[in-house]
């Protein structure tokens, strides 16, 4: 009976793990032309913000997990038409970079160059929050369009196979 006692209590901590376990769903948004893996449906916001550019609009998709201890986001905006160019793209990528750091009020760990479909710029990037975790992110820049895939909560989920699967998951879609 001990053994089997002991046995059950070893389980417990495997069977929370495995009932923690996210479930993503594909999310396709035509409008923006993305899709994305998500642990749930999102709930769409706009917001407008200015820019050296003139104001944009940002378009949020937001799920959140873990009684509302981690983001999964999508940003889409759109800069006034011509005024991304290829000598200000690392510009714009770096000053998003600072800029979400700074808007989360995080202490910026990690930025790198990447690329989406081996083409469009983009940074990734891991920020420390001070009463979050980790806001892990990555940015492109398609054309004129600017995306935004974050992660943001505790450091072992913002930095975890969930948060890869989620980030990994970005593409264009037309």
């Amino acid at each position: 009976m001990k053994l089997r006692t002991a046995a059950f209590v070893l389980l417990l901590p495997a069977l929370a793990v495995a009932q923690a376990k996210l479930e993503f769903k594909t999310f396709t948004s035509k409008a923006h032309g993305f899709s994305v893996l998500l642990p749930a449906t999102p709930k769409e916001e706009t917001a407008k913000l200015p820019s050296p550019f003139g104001e944009l609009t940002i378009h949020a998709y937001l799920t959140e997990t873990n009684d509302g201890k981690v983001a999964w986001i999508v940003t889409s905006s759109d800069y006034p038409a011509g005024t991304v160019k290829d000598e200000n793209r690392d510009n714009i990528l770096d000053g998003v970079v600072k800029g979400s750091a700074e808007g989360v009020k995080g202490k910026l760990l990690t930025q790198s160059k990447i690329a989406l479909d081996k083409k469009y710029a983009g940074r990734s990037m891991q920020a420390e929050v001070p009463t979050t975790g980790i806001y892990h992110a990555r940015v492109y820049l398609v054309g004129d369009r600017l995306y935004q895939i974050v992660v943001l909560g505790p450091k072992d989920v913002a930095t975890g196979v969930e948060a890869t699967k989620f980030l990994d998951s970005f593409k264009l879609v037309k």
